[in-house]
């Protein structure tokens, strides 16, 4: 890394997740004691964060893991000296009756015969018009099925984007897909069905970390700590962002200059929650984040006594596409670490549901469907279920939709104008760099961006 020199560049930083965290690392890097970081909650981590059940299991909010090919958070993580599990991925799709090793494309071998001769049939069909020559696809529905065939997106494809999106994949663009859906041949399944051996190796994921204790939300409470402590200000979330005077003002009355501001919460409440006498300038930002698409996820933990069954003993996570299951996916929280449960002799599953306009109700229900779904797939005896932990995530994923990179140009433009960076999950808008290392290097790279104009290299990695 190269020397730093001291810079007293005011500026704000909105929330402690990954992101905000990691423009706070990168600023005290710098030597800047110019800056405050204003966080709603009383503990860091954002989504990335961990919580406690009442009786001590713990669940992150999702199923996070630790991977990444970013130098930079590699060099953070291996400053912090924490102590990990290292794991090699052992992730499922329920398709009917069968599991089906992850990627799904590439161990068709395991369906029914009459399944895989309809995936075969799509591939070939497809291969044939990739050879003729075909319009490039107009959405992410004609991308599935240009790239799988009707077989594939029939059987699992389709239906399982549709339910982890809560969106018609027709509504939704596919620029943002890159190496997260690996491609799949005809020779390469007819190989697999030959030898009836899975390929699991695919993908930057195949083998990952977490921690020894304290879940995921260890790791940036760990970052935390690291920081100057008066410059958090916990407990303290935006209230409005006067971009006339260049102040924001905290919900707890207190109001701070800024020179830059970077802002990690969603983009569209950031552009509710600016004022300025500029009647024009309020319209447009109104008109242009009420494009915006999310969904929402219902996060259901749930303890166990005794032992996971057989099929989840060794699993990591499990996606299910069956729309008579509420989850997309869940996750074996207990496999992940010792320390994930209270005490020996008890287990935990991490489920995660995803919404869009309410279609799963309140919590209650939400939770209910979700032991429902658990105890007839097999996976727990309600008898047995010791406690429960549930949080809604009003911004669970951010959407790709057909207009994204248009409306998040334009409002990225004016929001530089007057000195506003918004980055991160939700603050860029974009799925395709939203895991935890993009985020807090999105983070460190608006910094380096704001004092020594640098390129944010993985802000914009999804435009080469």
């Amino acid at each position: 890394m190269k020397k730093l020199i001291a810079v007293s560049v005011k500026v704000i930083i909105i929330g402690a997740g990954p992101t905000g965290l990691g423009a706070a690392t990168r600023l005290t890097q710098y030597g800047n004691d110019q800056w405050v970081l204003l966080e709603k909650d009383m503990e860091v981590g954002g989504l990335a964060k961990t919580c406690h059940s009442s009786k001590g299991y713990l669940f992150d909010l999702g199923g996070h893991i630790t991977f990444s090919k970013l130098p930079e958070y590699h060099a953070m993580l291996d400053s912090l000296e924490l102590s990990w599990n290292t794991f090699k991925r052992e992730s499922w799709a329920l398709c009917g009756d069968r599991y089906i090793p992850y990627p799904f494309q590439k161990n068709l071998w395991r369906l029914t015969s009459e399944d895989v001769a309809h995936c075969l049939k799509g591939l070939k069909e497809q291969e044939k018009l990739r050879l003729e020559g075909t319009r490039p696809p107009a959405n992410f529905k004609e991308f599935l099925l240009t790239q799988f065939g009707a077989g594939i997106v029939d059987i699992f494809m389709g239906p399982y984007n549709q339910k982890v999106w809560a969106c018609d994949p027709q509504k939704m663009s596919f620029g943002w897909v890159k190496d997260r859906i690996p491609a799949v041949s005809v020779s390469e399944v007819e190989e697999s069905l030959s030898k009836r051996e899975d390929s699991t190796t695919w993908g930057p994921n195949s083998s990952f970390k977490f921690p020894q204790e304290g879940g995921t939300g260890h790791i940036w409470k760990t970052v935390a700590r690291r920081l100057p402590s008066e410059r958090l200000k916990l407990g303290q979330g935006l209230d409005v962002i006067n971009i006339d005077a260049h102040t924001v003002k905290a919900t707890t009355g207190e109001t701070y200059s800024f020179d830059k501001l970077i802002s990690t919460m969603p983009l569209d409440q950031l552009c509710q929650r600016i004022i300025t006498e500029n009647t024009e300038l309020l319209s447009e930002l109104k008109t242009w984040s009420q494009k915006l698409v999310y969904s929402s996820v219902h996060v259901v933990g749930i303890g166990i006594l005794g032992s996971p069954p057989e099929i989840l003993r060794d699993k990591g996570w499990l996606y299910f596409s069956n729309p008579d299951v509420p989850f997309y996916r869940i996750t074996v929280f207990s496999n992940y670490a010792d320390r994930n449960i209270p005490e020996p002799g008890r287990w935990s599953l991490l489920c995660e549901v995803s919404e869009s306009g309410k279609k799963y109700g309140d919590s209650e229900h939400t939770q209910r469907q979700v032991i429902e779904s658990c105890a007839a797939l097999g996976y727990l005896r309600k008898d047995d279920i010791e406690d429960t932990f549930y949080r809604y995530l009003d911004h669970g994923y951010p959407t790709p939709f057909l207009e994204r990179d248009e409306v998040l140009d334009h409002l990225d433009t004016v929001l530089q104008d007057h000195g506003i960076y918004s980055r991160g999950r939700f603050g860029a808008w974009k799925y395709e760099v939203s895991n935890q290392d993009h985020c807090y290097c999105q983070g460190m790279q608006a910094v380096e961006h704001i004092i020594e104009g640098t390129r944010e290299v993985v802000r914009y990695e999804s435009k080469g």
